[in-house]
């Protein structure tokens, strides 16, 4: 192991023990038919992850004629951060759901997209839409 990912290593750790809270990662097949069944080569998984909810004001597109009046509506960009160490067997893909289990009424948000951050931690870009109870 090279000196960074050793450093990256701690760093993780000590950020996920600080911040992190537990979460489900429910995997999710998307065939041609069906999407949101469960998928069966994947088991669910609890993990320590970091969840962000960050505010943002959505603002309509103008021609720029008329500048006093722009609607918005506020939203929200959530995205979930793991340990890249902590998937042995699979990654999150689109469409599978993490179950935020630490938040009051236990929130349910969708995968977008998940990638790698290149610093030892997977990126899941979440939504609120389509996810059911």
């Amino acid at each position: 192991m090279s000196e960074f990912a050793a450093l990256e290593r701690l760093v993780s750790d000590a950020i996920d023990g600080h911040f992190g809270e537990s979460t489900r990662l429910e995997p999710k097949a998307k065939t041609r038919y069906l999407a949101g069944a469960a998928d069966a080569d994947r088991d669910p998984m609890t993990l320590t992850g970091i969840v962000d909810f960050d505010p943002v004001a959505l603002v309509a597109q103008d021609l720029g004629k008329y500048d006093g009046m722009r609607p918005s509506v506020q939203s929200e960009r959530i995205h979930v951060s793991y340990d890249a160490a902590s998937f042995t067997t699979w990654l999150p893909r689109a469409n599978d759901v993490i179950v935020l289990l630490e938040r009051p009424d236990t929130p349910r948000v969708r995968v977008s997209r998940a990638e790698p951050d290149h610093l030892g931690r997977i990126v899941c870009m979440c939504t609120h839409d389509g996810v059911e109870e």
